[in-house]
Parts: structure tokens; sequence; C-alpha cells
């Protein structure tokens, strides 16, 4: 385990205890939170370091591992994800200054090439990908003919190279994030987009859901964005933010799965699953806090 002893958005040295949450997917260990009294950033902490945080993702239902799951509820997750690949690339074609499919993608973080796949089916073909986990890899190769590297081989892109860095759900996740954050910055073009999801603690299904807020998910997420504290970081590291847009489905992926952790029943689950995940984005109209959010960066 490593203990930080500095706020990561920040770098301030003034933090303090937070909440205890517990790892209801996989390990059922429980987990500290700390929170930056500074910039109000919470980061679970102390947290399994690079060597430890491979066995906290050893799950037949981790879904990025299971692209081809073939029961009811991943044909339907597959089929809502389709959809907002859709408009996931409508919102990355309003900032480009140059056609869409002449451009370069990254996908970081791209588990087993789904999105990268899609961009191709969109004439989308200088696309690139990384990705930690080696089964993932594999998956990516033999079922979408994607080669995907490893993070340690980032290093053979070349700087100014992609037009588009995306990174879904991923952020949250990675230990070294001063360093590849950089190298983002490194690889973007001057007139490139980086493209960041994050869970918003600031959501209404989590303040309803509190410790069994399943986008909490200590301790593979490392960190627990709001709006203000993912763009306190990124300006740090180089980064002006231009446009936020909500990814209104996750309320109710994130509702259904926090009442699994709950172990309401299964038709209760769905139920209290569509009406707190309607009533968070009918909230969020006003607020702007959706339960999770696309945040589109320029380099400053």
């Amino acid at each position: 385990m490593e203990n930080l002893q500095q706020c990561p958005c920040c770098l301030s040295n003034d933090i303090s205890a937070n909440d205890n949450l517990k790892d209801y997917y996989v390990s059922q260990e429980s987990f500290s939170t700390a929170k930056c009294n500074n910039c109000g950033f919470v980061f679970t902490n102390p947290r399994p370091d690079m060597n430890e945080i491979g066995k906290y993702y050893q799950s037949a239902n981790y879904t990025s591992h299971h692209s081809s799951n073939t029961s009811l509820f991943h044909k339907l997750y597959r089929l809502v994800r389709n959809y907002m690949y859709n408009k996931k690339m409508d919102r990355i074609a309003s900032h480009l200054n140059r056609n869409i499919q002449a451009s370069t993608f990254l996908d970081y973080g791209a588990a087993s090439g789904d999105f990268l796949s899609y961009c191709i089916s969109q004439g989308i073909t200088q696309v690139s990908g990384v990705e930690q986990d080696a089964v993932c890899r594999k998956i990516a190769l033999d079922q979408h003919g994607v080669f995907l590297k490893s993070p340690k081989e980032i290093a053979d892109f070349k700087d100014a190279s992609f037009d588009v860095i995306t990174l879904w759900h991923v952020l949250e996740h990675i230990h070294n994030l001063d360093e590849m954050i950089q190298n983002f910055h490194h690889l973007l073009n001057e007139n490139g987009i980086l493209v960041i999801s994050v869970p918003n603690v600031d959501a209404l299904d989590r303040i309803i859901y509190q410790e069994y807020w399943s986008a909490y998910d200590v301790p593979r997420h490392l960190y627990h964005f709001n709006k203000k504290t993912i763009s306190t970081l990124m300006d740090r590291l180089g980064f002006k933010l231009e446009n936020t847009y909500p990814l209104i489905f996750d309320s109710y992926y994130i509702s259904l799965h926090s009442e699994w952790y709950k172990k309401s029943g299964k038709i209760a689950a769905i139920l209290k699953a569509i009406k707190n995940g309607f009533l968070s984005n009918w909230s969020a109209r006003k607020t702007g806090n959706y339960s999770s959010l696309i945040y589109v960066f320029t380099k400053k």
C-alpha cells in the first residue's frame, strides 16, 4: 500500500481523513479516502500500489473484460454503449478544425478495443490504443483486429502526433497521474483535443447512495472528481477546459449497481435505479452535475 502525503490535484499538503468505503465488487475489503482541505479533492488513500492493484480487477463481472458476454444485461449495455459512441463522436467532431475521418486518434485505457473498432467502422483509420491489461489487448486483437500497446510503450509515439486523445472512464484509475497527463500534452498537437470522462461526486445519485455509490469503485478508482477538481488538475498541467457534456445513461447504470450493493431484490433494484437515475438527471438539468461528465480540453 502507498500513502499519499499531498493532494494529487493541487499538490497541497493540507489533507485529512475522509470516508471509509467498501469494495463491494471484488475483494469486499474497506478502503479509506482523504480530502484536500485546500481544493476539496477526494482520493483513495492509502491505496494499493501499481504492483498490488491488479488483483482488484480480477472479476468475471468486470465489464471492460467481457465484450463477448451474451447475457441480456450486457446486450443492453452494448446497445446503449453504441448509441453513446455516436453521441461522443458528434461531440468530438464539433471541436475539430479538420475532417474527423482524417484525424488521428489515441484511446488510452482502450479495454478490449471496442471504441477504436467503432472509430474504424466510421472511416477513421488512423487509430492507436493503449491498454494495461494483457487479456484485454488480446481480445482487442482477436475480436477487432486492433493492436494495443501497453502503457510502457507510450514513448513509442511521436510528440504532437494526435488530433484526439480519449480516456473513457480511465483517468480515475491512473497511478502516475501527473506523468501521464504530461505525456498527453506532448502527444497532442497544437489544435488537438483531450477528451476525458469520469464519474462526478457532486451528482445527486452519489448523494442518494452515499457509501453504496458504485462509482466510488474503490480501490480501482483512485480519484473521485467533480467539475472543480478536474479543472484545477488539468489547468495545473497545461490544459484549458473547452466544454462539458453529460453521460445521461450513467446515472441509471451506476444506480443499478448501487442497488445491487445494497442487496435490493432484482425487480426492486431495477425500479429504484430507474427512479434515482431519472431524479439525478432531472436535478442535473439545473446544476450540470450529471452522474458522469465528458470534459473536452485543449492545450493552453
